[in-house]
């Protein structure tokens, strides 16, 4: 298996001062893009963790030097990646070549550490600045021709998808290179956030109008998105100098014209991924070290302007000839006949869900460059034949067995490639066919206007989640929501989301708690501006929906400004959290609260315990206050892989039990009772182990709490996990614990119930009013260890009676926190508020 290595140099010497470019010295950007077939015949667990335990090292070389570069990770690495067969098989492989080889000991250490996860090792990586990663293609394409903007959307869309998951993050940048260019990727790739995109040289230098600089510095398109191209004449320089015999000294010339005179290159060369070629990257690092290296983020970030250009759809003239031109008819008709599947079935359930993705996937397949490229050559021509119509036929099976009357069977899942199927945003998908463009939205009846400190990507509780979710269903009902936000970390300033209009604001990042306030005062300020823009724009929302204090501010003066209508959800409350964590800023906090909700025309909130508190805390009366619950997302896109075995036991070997909680490590959550009740369990049932997944401020004092209990070998402190392992850890738990002291609701509980894991919920908040004792789940007395214990103990005694609880649970989600019934009561709120404003 090989890797693509581009070196992409900056010059500011010469024609970049010319050109009104400012940088201080020549940078160098680099990065490695490993090879990836979609033939599932060739995949080899033993060769990817060969390939990627050699790019962790190399990245590892970079970063000593603190250089960082730029990876591109196929996306069906990342699928395999978070499979468990591939981390056990990983920690086998260390454990087998660290006998032999100990240059990879540290590596082959923080990867025992991280249980076998590339991921995470890569992640770390990013985290810390070492490395920026960009995603393709999800299946690699030539998107030219392919005819609808749903069917590339949908391959853009599952890789960002995939990425977000296993990272976390939006990815900064996308490659496009080796699949041409369609003007339609343009306008999806901002709506996702994306800065920068990398195509070929023939795409740039056909743009309108041509580039002054030719294809040698980043171009900016209509949607603001920088555009680098690759420079082939020397990449085949570069190709060379790693061809040289591995004993052979790397020099590179940089007097050479194409590298001095270049203020920017994109330079592709390949080498193979193994010890000897490592070494040899790694002498690039010493010739290339008297030149700071930096991330093509960093280069936009000190490029002041960049030249406006539209590129034109644009291919290589190699993808289409006489032995591959009798596949695109077919696939043309195949597109159709999707999308005509697509909108036979817009809100699809399973098992059709199931089988829409899965039709999906195999065009996706169908339309994969390798096979037409493997046609163009006589050795490889049967092969590229036996792929496509594997697939084409695939596609064809699955679309003949959804028509309506039929008695075709449906074909069995690939399981080889159900891992990225499952990922497909059927939502998405379905709304972008019946739109045509998710950049416009039919006329509305209504306008509301909302305002949330916090919305995605940007969460750091459930706020994000619950506001992200209740605006997406008023969309499907028709509603056009706007939501002005703080800016999130690779987030456009604009975008729409799922069809709901998101405006971030700028604001400067805050360093300590102390600064907290002024960091809210200065973003309601920026929201107070970003109204009036919009309003000149022509904006004329009929209701404004704000969300907890810190959005307070901005409200008071929209409603001043404009005589608004505001309706005011609170999430929580500061004095009940107070008494529990006693942190700074409480009394304004609290003051912020009256105030806000003063000015309010109604109140919303999450729960009756809620409720309550608004009643006694805040004076406000019962008729001014409506309860709204929180919801969760039952649809298809839930499901996980499998091999949920094969995780058990990287977590707990055997039949061990194992005993879960997710969320933040604050004193509120009550993580602290949970690990002073192990002990009693343990000494009951020495078989359980206890997962705690999450961050937060009190995570070192849990760690030692543990070490005094003398629980350490018991316990597991996960840290932070991406949605995906979560979602399988809900499903791998035989019990989840949520022993909150203070919870204004538990939209955790529903995540847990959704997966039909059993739970046990303090008698506190609206944990309370989600489980009903010895129904769907188990009750502890509030702050109580021994009722904690109780509980734990039945769970563990009747594992088959707390399934039944899970079961009933699971049956309550769909009758009690169904976004879309959620959505009408907050439209019924809104509608009655409106015509007392008549």
């Amino acid at each position: 298996m090989e890797c693509n290595v581009y070196f992409m140099f900056v010059n500011p010497i010469s024609k970049l001062r010319q050109w009104g470019v400012r940088m201080k010295e020549p940078t160098i950007s680099l990065m490695v893009r490993p090879t990836h077939t979609m033939d599932s015949s060739s995949w080899s667990h033993h060769s990817l963790l060969l390939q990627y335990r050699n790019l962790l090292t190399t990245i590892h070389a970079f970063s000593q030097n603190h250089q960082p570069i730029h990876l591109c990770i196929p996306i069906p690495h990342l699928i395999r990646f978070a499979e468990p067969a591939f981390q056990r098989d990983c920690l086998t492989f260390i454990e087998n070549k660290a006998a032999v080889d100990s240059r990879f000991s540290e590596l082959d250490d923080q990867l025992k550490q991280m249980k076998g996860q590339f991921h995470t090792a890569l992640h770390h990586f990013q985290r810390t600045g070492e490395v920026e990663i960009l995603p393709s293609l999800a299946v690699p394409s030539f998107l030219p021709f392919i005819q609808h903007k749903t069917i590339i959307q949908a391959n853009i869309e599952l890789a960002i998808e995939v990425y977000q998951r296993t990272f976390g993050i939006r990815p900064k940048g996308f490659m496009l290179e080796g699949s041409g260019y369609h003007p339609v990727v343009n306008s999806i790739l901002n709506e996702w956030g994306i800065r920068y995109f990398i195509v070929d040289s023939q795409t740039l230098l056909q743009a309108t109008p041509s580039p002054p600089h030719n294809i040698y510095a980043p171009i900016q398109t209509s949607h603001q998105l920088a555009v680098f191209a690759i420079d082939e004449p020397a990449s085949q320089q570069m190709k060379n100098l790693l061809e040289r015999p591995h004993d052979e000294h790397v020099q590179l010339n940089f007097n050479a014209p194409t590298t001095l005179d270049t203020p920017l290159h994109l330079i592709q060369l390949a080498i193979d991924a193994n010890p000897s070629h490592t070494q040899t990257l790694s002498q690039l690092t010493t010739t290339l070290s008297p030149y700071p290296m930096t991330t093509l983020s960093n280069v936009l970030d000190t490029t002041p302007s960049m030249d406006q250009v539209t590129l034109p759809p644009c291919s290589q003239e190699a993808w289409l000839n006489k032995h591959n031109d009798w596949i695109y008819p077919q696939l043309f008709s195949a597109e159709s006949k999707l999308l005509q599947l697509i909108q036979d079935n817009p809100t699809p359930r399973p098992p059709i869900a199931e089988s829409l993705k899965e039709a999906i996937g195999e065009l996706l397949l169908s339309q994969c460059s390798e096979w037409a490229l493997a046609m163009n050559h006589e050795d490889t021509r049967e092969q590229g034949h036996r792929h496509y119509q594997y697939h084409y036929q695939r596609f064809l099976q699955w679309y003949d067995s959804m028509q309506p009357h039929t008695s075709i069977e449906m074909p069995t899942s690939d399981v080889t490639q159900s891992g990225l199927f499952q990922w497909i945003n059927l939502e998405a998908i379905s709304s972008q066919n019946q739109n045509g463009t998710n950049m416009s939205l039919k006329k509305s009846k209504h306008c509301v206007l909302m305002l949330s400190w916090e919305y995605p990507p940007r969460g750091v509780g459930g706020l994000s989640v619950a506001v992200h979710e209740l605006a997406r269903h008023l969309v499907l009902h028709d509603i056009e929501v706007h939501v002005i936000t703080s800016m999130a970390e690779y987030a456009p300033k604009y975008e729409q989301m799922k069809g709901v209009h998101v405006h971030r604001v700028d604001t400067y990042f805050y360093s300590n708690e102390g600064d907290f306030f002024n960091w809210i005062f200065h973003l309601n300020l920026e929201m107070v501006d970003e109204m009036e823009r919009l309003y000149q724009e022509g904006l004329r929302p009929d209701i404004v929906h704000v969300h907890d204090w810190l959005v307070y501010f901005a409200t008071d003066n929209i409603k001043k400004t404009y005589q608004l209508p505001i309706i005011v959800s609170f999430h929580g409350l500061q004095q009940p959290r107070n008494q529990i964590s006693k942190l700074p800023g409480y009394e304004e906090i609290h003051n912020y609260e009256e105030k806000l909700s003063q000015i309010a025309d109604h109140v919303i909130t999450c729960s009756q315990s809620m409720k309550v508190d608004l009643q006694q805390i805040l004076a406000i009366p019962p008729s001014k206050i409506s309860v709204v619950l929180n919801g969760i997302d039952l649809t298809p896109a839930r499901q996980i892989t499998p091999d949920l075995a094969s995780l058990r036991q990287q977590y707990a070997p055997g039949d061990d039990q194992i005993v879960l909680f997710v969320g933040r490590l604050v004193a509120e959550k009550g993580v602290q009772l949970l690990l002073s009740a192990a002990p009693a369990i343990l000494e009951q049932y020495p078989r359980v182990r206890f997962l705690i997944a999450g961050t937060g401020y009190l995570e070192q004092a849990l760690k030692e709490q543990a070490k005094e209990l003398g629980i350490t070998e018991q316990v597991s402190f996960l840290g932070f996990i991406p949605d995906q392992l979560r979602d399988e850890l809900y499903c791998l738990a035989d019990i989840c614990v949520f022993p909150s002291l203070f919870e204004p609701f538990g939209i955790v509980a529903l995540e847990a119930m959704s997966f039909k894991t059993p739970i046990i919920v303090s008698r506190i908040g609206g944990l309370a009013e989600i489980i009903t004792h010895h129904e769907n789940g188990l009750i502890m007395e509030n702050n109580d260890v021994e009722s904690l214990v109780t509980q734990l103990q039945w769970m563990i005694q009747y594992p088959d009676r707390a399934k039944c609880l899970a079961e009933q649970a699971y049956k309550d989600l769909a009758v009690h926190y169904d976004w879309s019934h959620l959505a009408s009561q907050s439209l019924t709120i809104y509608q009655k508020r409106l015509e007392n404003e008549k």
